[in-house]
This record gives structure tokens, sequence and C-alpha cells, in this order.
């Protein structure tokens, strides 16, 4: 899960989490430097939830998702990486929804659900902490789900290059897998496209993209509206993205992350493969 100065939101999803109906799981939160209490409420919450909870935090240095990915993946233990934001709280049968589309060579895409802000008073840590959230998974949120699910098949059928996209608050990959595209690409610094191209390099290595929208389902909280400031690392970002030729393991990524934090590297990954 990875965070940055949204401390009430991130309560909510580590609260809803403890209902999950997959209980095989540990959460780890990738904080990119909050400076808003989030870090200590993280180490308050390891005590009010009954999962394995641990943090990953470093200095605010910029916009370093990339980064921050590759050391909770480093850092994890399970065999299936699920990826969030925490700003979105996950239904109940969230995890259990990629624990069942995943299947060997395939990475799981998902959408999220978007909560308007009159639905607001539902998201409550009382309702959090006892389960309710479901209740924002009405009839036309289904049906709109539905309808994104024969999408991205279509997508898939017609060989859309670019569709359908992997959305970073809500994915899952087999550890192993990211381990030997060598995670997300740490070149990705300021805002966008680190998850067009971790996309892109799955594809490259001959994974497939399994389709988890009706099963793997989580609510994006409504927040006021932020002005992001995508400036020269947007631009940067998305010619890199964008380039001709991409190497399928990147020069820069969760090894060498792995590395400068001293995080272990499994023994088949110790020797440093070649960008090709």
């Amino acid at each position: 899960m990875v965070s940055y100065n949204r401390r009430a939101m991130i309560e909510l999803s580590l609260l809803a989490l403890d209902h999950q109906s997959y209980r095989d799981f540990e959460v780890i939160v990738c904080d990119d430097g909050s400076s808003d209490g989030t870090v200590e409420l993280v180490q308050r919450m390891t005590h009010r939830v009954s999962y394995p909870l641990r943090l990953f935090t470093w200095e605010d240095r910029g916009f370093r998702r990339a980064g921050v990915i590759n050391a909770g993946i480093a850092m994890a233990r399970n065999d299936l990486v699920v990826c969030t934001d925490e700003d979105c709280v996950p239904h109940s049968r969230f995890l259990e929804g990629h624990a069942c589309r995943a299947r060997p060579g395939c990475f799981n895409l998902a959408k999220v659900i978007k909560v308007p802000q009159q639905k607001m008073v539902l998201a409550t840590p009382d309702d959090a902490q006892a389960g309710r959230m479901d209740t924002l998974l009405g009839p036309l949120q289904k049906a709109d789900l539905w309808i994104w699910s024969l999408k991205y098949r279509q997508w898939m059928l017609t060989g859309r290059r670019d569709r359908p996209k992997l959305n970073g608050a809500n994915f899952a990959v087999w550890r192993k897998d990211l381990w030997e595209i060598n995670g997300l690409d740490n070149r990705f610094v300021g805002y966008g496209y680190e998850d067009n191209d971790l996309r892109r390099r799955l594809l490259l290595a001959g994974k497939r993209i399994r389709v988890a929208v009706r099963q793997a389902v989580t609510f994006h909280l409504w927040e006021k509206k932020k002005v992001y400031d995508v400036g020269t690392s947007g631009v940067r970002n998305k010619a890199y993205a964008e380039r001709e030729k991409t190497q399928v393991i990147c020069a820069d990524g969760l090894r060498q992350t792995a590395r400068r934090l001293r995080l272990e590297i499994p023994k088949q990954y110790h020797q440093s493969s070649q960008p090709r």
C-alpha cells in the first residue's frame, strides 16, 4: 500500500483490511515521506489490526512512487503482490478476488470504484471497523463493473497495445515475476507513467493479463480535487515511457533499491541481470 499525507484515509483502509475473507496476507505500507502523522498512525495500527502490518518510510524527496513500491516488494514475503493506495478502501472480498484470478505467468488488472462526495458519510472509522464499507457497492456500481469487464476483454481480443491500462491502485503480480523484470523503473521520478512502463515490460517478458475487474473491488475515496503539478517531470516521464525500445529488465529497479536500503534479495536474483 502506497501512502503520502493521507492520514485519515489510510486509517479507513487499514481497518477495512481486517475484514477480508482471504486471511493469508500481510500489509506493507510504503510511505513516500509523509509529514502529517501517517507514519505514527501506522505504527499504532500494528496493535489494532489482526493481520501482520509493516511499515517502510523514507525522506520526502519528491514523488518517488516507483522507488517506494520497489522497497515494499523487496520486503514482501507472500508469493502474490497486490498493490493499492492509501485512499482506497477494499471490499471484504478484494484480496480473495485477486487470489482467485491469479494464474502462473499472468498479472491481474482491475479498477477502482469512485466514491462521490455525498457517499463519504458512509466512510468513517466506525464503518470500516465494523465491516460496513461493502455497502458502497450497489447495483449501479456492479453494473458498471460488468461493463468495464467486457471492455477489458474486448480490448484484449482486438489486440489493443495500450489497453486495458494498469491502474496503480489495484493490480496484482507474482513476486517472482517482479524480481525477474527488476520491479519498477526508478528512473520514473515525479508524477506519472511508472505503471504504464511496468505493464509494458511484463507483457514483453511474456506475462499475460488476467481481468479481475468484478472480483477485486476497491473504493477510491473522494477528496477535494488536487491540482498535480505535472511540470517537467511529467513530460520527461511520458517521453521515457513511450520510448521506442523498452528493456524488459530495467537498469535501475528492484535489485538496486534493495541494495541501497540493505534489504534482502532472494538468492536466485543475487546476480544482477543485464537489461534486455
